[in-house]
């Protein structure tokens, strides 16, 4: 897999940059797989890294991602919100 940082916006009053990455690969790659990409391309630890789309047409190589790496853990959970499956298993 191949991917590169296309363009990137600081939103400092939101603790986070912005990224657009422009990539290729067989086969579009997981959430999981993009957080370490993304971790090692924008040096943020991949736990404060969200991705939140993930464009691919349907058999080209190439795919679009955007992803917001967010600067701390309370930026994150101010502007993020929890998935119901998390919520549901931490209330166990």
């Amino acid at each position: 897999m191949e991917i590169k940082i296309s363009s990137k916006t600081e939103k400092p009053f939101l603790g986070r940059k912005e990224l657009l990455l422009k990539g290729s690969a067989d086969t579009t790659p997981s959430k999981v797989q993009l957080k370490e990409e993304v971790s090692k391309l924008s040096s943020v630890p991949a736990e404060m890294i969200v991705i939140k789309r993930v464009k691919q047409q349907f058999g080209k190589k190439d795919f679009e991602v955007e992803a917001y790496a967010y600067d701390n853990e309370s930026s994150l959970k101010q502007f993020e919100k929890e998935k119901k499956k998390a919520a549901v298993e931490g209330a166990k």
